[in-house]
C-alpha cells in the first residue's frame, strides 16, 4: 500500500481514474505472459502524456519508489513483474502514430503503438515494419524496444535494435534523455543500440521511430514522441517494401 501522501501527491497529477489501487483493478498487471512469476504493485499509474510521466518519475524517485514500465504485457522474459512496494507505469495511452514520412521511410510513433499498426499504416505506401513478434498483433512498440523483439523475419532484417534510428526517454530521476538520429548514422558511438533490449537501463519510452540503418536492407520509417522516465521512451523504426 502507498503511503496516503505520496497518493495524494500523484492525485495532482492523474486524475482518480488513472490512478488503480483496488486488488481488483491491479490484478490484470501482476505479470506478463511469464504467469510463473507474479505480483501485484501497489498501484498502477496511466499517465497520457510525457509531463505526467517525467512528474511522476520524478515524485517516485524523491520518495525512493520503486518503478516499472509497463507496455501490452506480452513478453515472455518477466520483465514488468511489479514490485509489491513500487508502481507500475501503464503506457496503454501513449498510442497514436505522429507521423509518417514514406519517402524517407520513417515513421514517428508513441510506445503503445501496436507493433502491426505500424505496418497497417505504412501498408498504403507499399512499406511495412519488418520485425514481427508471434505477439505482433497485440505488442507495442515500446516494449519491442524494451526487449529488442525479433520474430519471423529477424534472419533477414535482424531484430528491433536493427531497425530504430532514434529513442526519447525519460531516466528514472526525471530527465528527458535522447539517443540516434534520424540520419541513417550520427557521429559517436551508437547509444540507442546499447539501450534496445537493456530493460534494466531505462524506465519508460515515450517516442519511437523505426528505421532501417542499412538501405539495402529496405524501407524505413521513424516514430517519434515526448519522452518519459527512465524505462523508455521513444524509438525509431523501419519499414520495408511489401513483399516480404
Amino acid at each position: 500500500m502507498l503511503n496516503p501522501v505520496l497518493l495524494a501527491a500523484l492525485g495532482g497529477i492523474l486524475p482518480a481514474s488513472a490512478i488503480l489501487t483496488a486488488a481488483e483493478d491491479t490484478r490484470p498487471y501482476e505479470c506478463d505472459g511469464l504467469t510463473l512469476f507474479r505480483e501485484l504493485p501497489s498501484a498502477v499509474l496511466l499517465p497520457e502524456n510525457e509531463a505526467q510521466v517525467i512528474a511522476i518519475l520524478r515524485l517516485c524517485y524523491g520518495a525512493r519508489v520503486p518503478v516499472v514500465a509497463r507496455g501490452a504485457g506480452t513478453g515472455l522474459s518477466g520483465g514488468v513483474v511489479p514490485e509489491p512496494t513500487g508502481v507500475v507505469l501503464s503506457l496503454a495511452k501513449f498510442k497514436r502514430i505522429l507521423s509518417i514520412d514514406p519517402l524517407a521511410r520513417i515513421a514517428t510513433v508513441q510506445p503503445g503503438v501496436r507493433n502491426l499498426a505500424i505496418s497497417e499504416a505504412a501498408a498504403p505506401f507499399g512499406l511495412f515494419y519488418a520485425p514481427d513478434p508471434s505477439s505482433q498483433i497485440a505488442c507495442t512498440i515500446g516494449g519491442n524496444v524494451a526487449e529488442n523483439a525479433g520474430g519471423v523475419h529477424c534472419l533477414k532484417y535482424g531484430l528491433t535494435v536493427h531497425n530504430v534510428r532514434r529513442i526519447r526517454g525519460v531516466l528514472i530521476t526525471g530527465e528527458v534523455i535522447e539517443f540516434g538520429a534520424e540520419a541513417l548514422d550520427a557521429p559517436g558511438y551508437d547509444l540507442a543500440a546499447l539501450i534496445t533490449g537493456s530493460e534494466g537501463l531505462l524506465a519508460v519510452i515515450t517516442e519511437v521511430s523505426p528505421s532501417r540503418r542499412s538501405a539495402s536492407w529496405g524501407c524505413s520509417m521513424t516514430s517519434r514522441r515526448p519522452a518519459t522516465p527512465w524505462l523508455r521512451s521513444s524509438a525509431a523504426a523501419s519499414f520495408r517494401r511489401a513483399s516480404k
